[in-house]
Order: C-alpha cells, then structure tokens, then sequence
C-alpha cells in the first residue's frame, strides 16, 4: 500500500510540475495572434467542495474586482492537494489573483495564478512610512525619499541596463555609488560630515566590489544559485550570471556600509563640535573607536541576514545527512558565505576609510567645525 500511495503521490507531484512549466511557458511566450492574457484580482463568491480519494476539488465562482471587466463573475476548478506544497485551499471571501486567457475577445481560460497580496504588502509600507514619519520627523521624511529614490535606481536604471546587455558589475557599481551619495547628501546635508560619509562608504564599496571579484574567480563561481538563474538563462537572455550575482553581492553590501559610513562621519562631527580644537590624530582615534563598537553588531547583522537565506537548503542537507564538506563546498553556499563575507570586509574597511576622512576634512584649520 505505501508503495502504491509513494508512486500516486509521485504521479501528482509530476501532474503538478508540468502544470507550473505550462504556466510559466504562458508567460514567457505572451500574447500571440489574437490571444490576450492577463491578470486581474477577484474575490470567492461561491464555491463547492467535491472530496476525491488524493484531493479536494473546488469548483470556485469568483467575481473580477479589478481590470476592465471588474464586477463579473467567472468559474474555474481547484486542485487541492494536502502533500503538494504552494497550493492553496480557497474559501469564500478568499482574494485571488486570476490569469485570465481571451481569444478574440472572448474569455476562453481562467486559472488561479496566486494569491493576492499586495496589499498586505502596501499597509506594511504604509506601517513602516508612518513610523518613520512621527519618530523621524523630517530625517524620516528625508529617508523615505531617498528609498524611493534608491527603488527607482533600481528598477528603472540597474535591471533595464542589465536586461540591455551592458555589464552587470560596472552598472550596479555606478549605481550604488549614485544611491550612497544621493542617500547621504539628502539625509545628511550637503556639508563636509557627508563628504567623508560619502567617501569612507565608496571605499568600503569599492573593497567589497573587489573582493567579490577576486574571491568569485578564485571559487570559480558560475552564478546559477537558483531556479530563478536558470529561467533567466533561457527565457531572458542573461548570458552572465555570474556578473549578475556579483551585481547583487555589491549591491546588498550597500546599506551596511553606507550606514556605518554615515554613523562614523555623524560621530566625528560631533566630536569636533565638543572639542573645537582637537588633533587630527586624536579625531580620528576617537572615531575609530566609535566604529569599532557599530562594527561588532553591524558585521553580525549583515552575516546572519545572508545566512537566512540558506537556511532552507542548510536543513535539508542536515536532514539527509550531508558531509559538511560536500555543503561547504556547494555553489549556493559557496555563494552566500562570498555575499555575506565580502559585504562585512567591506563594512569592516569603511570605518577607517571614514574616519581617516572626517580627520582630515574636519581639522584642516585650527578652531574649524563642521557645517
């Protein structure tokens, strides 16, 4: 019987992957001929259960609540599997996204594409704006400007110029080097604590960038890390996924080393400010003493944040017994110990490069302070 029952569970797990390679091929093929496809949110009105030997079979009435055609209402069947993971079991009142297939104008085809969420995802923005707002202030307002900024380098500089065929390194280095300095001249003021913020973070970058670089090639890193690399191999053209990861290696390493950058710089003004006639040496090992203690914590952060994301494969590994040296040496892992080690060297490296900077700049003259 357990035989039976592991081959009909395989048999549903295969019936499940060619539903979602069919779905995904929709979607990289487009719109073809007189076909239109698109995706509008809709809500459960109805729905009746049918219990099956291995499933639930829902038969869904849902009503469209968004698109051109909002407030009709169209049926399709659900398959709901217990032992097949992203299915889901629908209810009324449920929100769904519907993938919706037309054919010279009539609707031939409807399929749940997922659940909607995005706005869940909008009131935690939302949450997270006004909080940043009532104990920011006006640092809040401007930081929320530079986040919107920074998305919008993001999406509409540093991906279009990748997808283009430019090189991924050099347009994420521009990029980030452009968000740092916009990020600390609207935070900070354009004065000279955020000139020595600015350049203690590029050379924390460039070092994390270089780093990258080297111990990438040394590893002999091929960037296929996830499904996600492979699909962008075939259906987007990105010939360098190596180029691509190390992008991200730079780019993740931004926010750490921007924020200590400004953390040290922000110290040594104040320094200054308390003690107006302080030496260019005692300044900067004042600093780095400051830096020293954001270090221990920011570097621990920015380890466990990249560590996270291996978790799963970490305990699927141990759960089959993996030799930890077969783990240790896989792709992935391989991968994110470079993210997370390149980012902290490069953190670790930005508090001298500020500090040595902030000396300097805010000490050219006896009696001088900081704007």
């Amino acid at each position: 019987m357990s035989d039976n029952y592991g081959h009909g569970l395989g048999a549903k797990r295969w019936i499940f992957a060619a539903l979602v390679v069919f779905y995904v091929m929709l979607l990289a093929v487009g719109p073809a001929g007189a076909m239109d496809f698109q995706y509008q949110r809709a809500v459960v009105v109805e729905l009746d259960n049918v219990e099956r030997s291995d499933h639930i079979e829902q038969h869904v009435k849902a009503q469209l609540t968004s698109g051109p055609t909002s407030g009709q209402e169209v049926t399709f069947i659900n398959y709901y599997f217990a032992e097949i993971p992203d299915v889901y079991y629908l209810t009324e009142g449920s929100r769904l996204l519907l993938g919706l297939q037309y054919h010279e104008g009539d609707l031939i085809t409807v399929y749940l594409r997922d659940l909607v969420r995005d706005r869940s995802l909008a009131f935690l923005v939302l949450a997270f704006a006004a909080l940043l707002l009532v104990i920011g202030r006006t640092k809040g307002l401007r930081t929320l400007l530079t986040l919107a900024l920074a998305v919008a380098a993001i999406v509409y500089v540093l991906l279009p110029a990748i997808l283009a065929g430019y090189n991924p390194i050099g347009v994420a280095t521009a990029t980030a080097g452009g968000i740092a300095l916009v990020t600390i001249v609207v935070v900070g003021g354009w004065n000279r604590k955020s000139l020595a913020a600015v350049l203690g973070t590029l050379g924390g970058v460039l070092v994390a960038g270089s780093l990258t670089l080297w111990f990438g090639s040394v590893l002999e890193l091929t960037g296929f890390t996830s499904e996600e690399a492979h699909m962008l191999r075939v259906y987007g053209g990105i010939a360098d996924l190596r180029g691509v990861l190390f992008s991200g290696i730079i780019l993740g390493s931004l926010g750490a080393v921007t924020d200590v950058g400004m953390s040290v710089a922000s110290a040594a003004a104040e320094i200054q400010q308390a003690r107006e006639n302080i030496t260019r040496p005692a300044l900067f090992r004042s600093a780095m003493n400051v830096g020293r203690d954001i270090m221990g914590t920011m570097a621990n952060t920015l380890i466990l944040a990249y560590a996270g994301t291996t978790l799963p494969v970490l305990l699927l590994m141990l759960h089959l017994e993996t030799d930890w040296l077969l783990i240790l040496n896989m792709n992935i892992v391989a991968a994110e110990l470079l993210r997370g080690m390149a980012g902290s060297i490069g953190l670790v490296v930005s508090i001298p490069c500020t500090a040595f900077m902030a000396s300097w700049i805010f000490t050219k003259k006896p009696g001088n302070t900081p704007d």
